[in-house]
């Protein structure tokens, strides 16, 4: 995944957390982007 895709999803997952309905889909895809940012540093041109 690139940085630029990592970080609009970021953002998706935050604003996603902030809603009470979608708290915990947020955070769920907050913990995948973050997972998936660690597991590739190398993307991060």
């Amino acid at each position: 995944m690139n940085k630029r895709v990592m970080q609009l999803l970021w953002r998706k997952a935050k604003a996603m957390e902030a809603s009470e309905l979608r708290k915990e889909e947020g955070l769920a895809l907050r913990s995948l982007v973050g997972y998936a940012y660690r597991k590739h540093p190398s993307d991060e041109e």
